[in-house]
């Protein structure tokens, strides 16, 4: 095995990302379907992305988060409830081995948010996990990072212990308001694309983060960490 080199997925619910990896970065990239959406296997899809990498390097450890530590994923990797660090979460790793290759499963994390209401994430962990190595500023003190996406992130940062976060549907409500609110229809494309609405959208939530309004577009999200695994 070449040891300088390892395997990072993330592995969603619609799309998969492989990378080849070694110290200074990334060497290769693949994708591949989402949990659930391919005909074959996790384990078949992972292991037909990566045979031309492993027949060159031979076994190679790889490091795997989202939803392929659901219940339906490859392997199921139960939530760490928070305060949870780096270190409790490489812990909390499921590992097992697979055509010779050591991998882990990064748990996602599971708290109740600043409105009082249970809240999940899988994925985004390892995106808090790399903030915090490049910003060693981040160890010491407390944030609050924002992690953009459809269901964007809030997350409550002290000393390097994830204590918290909020959910908000950002990016949904952002496309949907676009598509169907009557503004949107008499402003030009290019413009009812820009970066002003989301901007407006992310401050009418920095309120709930705090706890100081009902947070509407988190709560209609709570009503799924209950079931979702």
């Amino acid at each position: 095995m070449d040891g300088g080199v390892f395997i990072a997925a993330d592995w969603g619910t619609t799309r998969l990302r492989l990378a080849l990896c070694d110290e200074a970065g990334r060497r290769d990239f693949r994708s591949g379907p989402g949990i659930g959406m391919g005909a074959q296997s996790a384990e078949a899809i992972f292991l037909a992305l990566t045979q031309s990498w492993r027949q060159f390097h031979g076994p190679i450890p790889a490091f795997l988060c989202g939803m392929v530590g659901s219940r339906n994923g490859w392997r199921e990797t139960p939530y760490m409830a928070c305060p949870a660090d780096p270190a409790s979460l490489r812990q909390a790793s499921v590992r097992f081995d697979c055509a010779g290759c050591r991998v882990a499963i990064t748990p996602g994390l599971s708290c109740t948010n600043p409105l009082g209401a249970p809240d999940v994430l899988r994925g985004e962990e390892t995106q808090i996990i790399g903030a915090i190595a490049a910003k060693p500023l981040l160890q010491s003190g407390r944030f609050l990072l924002g992690l953009p996406g459809t269901h964007s992130k809030w997350v409550s940062l002290d000393d390097g212990r994830v204590e918290r976060f909020l959910t908000v549907p950002t990016g949904e409500l952002y496309a949907l308001l676009n598509a169907h609110r009557l503004p949107a229809r008499a402003v030009p494309p290019a413009r009812a694309g820009g970066q002003r609405p989301a901007a407006d959208i992310v401050r009418s939530q920095k309120p709930a983060i705090a706890g100081q309004n009902d947070g509407s577009g988190s709560r209609r999200l709570s009503v799924r960490p209950a079931d979702r695994r």
